[in-house]
């Protein structure tokens, strides 16, 4: 079971850059309407939410408000 769980859970690249977006959605605090830009690229809420996901299949807390 440890092998089927390892083969699907996310890589460190993509917890790393869940980490970034939820925390370009935290620092944009108010201002976040569903839109953000992370590393000069456009993030909307559709991958915002699949970033929140990934912390959370991670067991990290996803501190973003989707």
């Amino acid at each position: 079971m440890e092998v089927i769980n390892a083969a699907f859970a996310p890589t460190e690249a993509e917890l790393a850059w869940a980490r970034k977006v939820a925390a370009a959605v935290e620092a944009a605090g108010a201002a976040y309407r569903g839109v953000i830009v992370v590393d000069g690229k456009m993030v909307d809420k559709p991958v915002v939410d699949r970033a929140l996901r990934t912390l959370g299949a991670a067991g990290e807390a996803a501190g973003g408000k989707a």
